[in-house]
């Protein structure tokens, strides 16, 4: 998988994640995903999802979940809006689900804590309790 590298303020190295999308989906908006991977082997991940209006990630908190052998992701769902309207619950939804695909299935990590704060932590709980993304959030077993 190719990945881009990005950088935050403080040097830190994030990469950037494609999202594949699934067949058949026509959606124009497609969440941003970035990681900082923990420097040793771990099959553990976080999956952080960004507050709507706050575009920072304060590196402490990547840093706290990598000491402990978590990979740090970010899901930046702010691409979910338009610039002409706000973006559905499905469509928040929806990129959280290929977030998700993405840590869990390409990544291969089995293990993912879901965090979140303000705006992001709503939609991030009403994600998880939705019976239709159930399957997205369920343990892969061998």
């Amino acid at each position: 998988m190719s990945l881009s590298t990005a950088q935050d303020d403080r040097g830190h190295g994030y990469q950037a994640v494609p999202l594949p999308r699934r067949p058949g989906d026509e959606s124009v908006l497609v969440a941003q995903l970035t990681r900082r991977a923990c420097p040793r082997p771990s099959r553990r991940a976080v999956l952080y999802v960004h507050c709507l209006a706050d575009p920072q990630v304060q590196p402490d908190l990547a840093g706290w979940y990598l000491r402990r052998g978590f990979h740090f992701y970010v899901a930046d769902i702010r691409a979910a809006r338009s610039r002409t309207r706000e973006a559905t619950l499905a469509e928040y939804f929806g990129c959280l689900d290929a977030a998700m695909r993405q840590v869990r299935q390409a990544e291969g990590n089995r293990v993912v804590l879901v965090s979140a704060h303000r705006a992001g932590a709503l939609i991030a709980a009403l994600w998880c309790r939705s019976e239709e993304h159930t399957s997205e959030l369920q343990s892969h077993h061998d």
